[in-house]
């Protein structure tokens, strides 16, 4: 998949999306700054000194697809699973209202999400 140049790309995008974005604050609790457009929310999370930001888990309101390019050592967890390795460029399928997380050990991880609406699962 890097043959294309992707990951020397992305590098450049995160660079400036690092660099352009403010920094996380205590206040804000979410280890992740994001850019939504439409039903697409790009999302880079960071390296924080609160661990613990990266091990909540959750539900999201949507179905969503995501693609998943880390920067370092980074796992994914659905309830009752065993945590996963995330390869860069890899895609999860993460069904609303079910819980999962994401373990954080370094660097960054961007993320595209795209949302589906129940509109879009009523045409296919």
């Amino acid at each position: 998949m890097d043959g294309l140049g992707i990951k020397k790309n992305l590098k450049k995008t995160i660079f400036i999306f690092v660099t352009s974005a403010e920094p996380i604050t205590a206040k804000q609790m979410k280890p992740y700054k994001q850019l939504k457009i439409g039903n697409i929310i790009f999302r880079l999370f960071y390296k924080v000194e609160n661990r613990s930001l990266f091990y909540k888990w959750h539900t999201d309101e949507k179905t969503r697809t995501v693609y998943f390019f880390p920067f370092g050592n980074w796992k994914f967890q659905f309830d009752n699973k065993l945590p996963f390795d995330i390869k860069f460029g890899s895609k999860i399928k993460i069904t609303k209202n079910i819980f999962h997380r994401l373990i954080n050990n370094s660097q960054y991880l961007f993320c595209v999400i795209l949302e589906k609406n129940s509109k879009d699962y009523l045409q296919k």
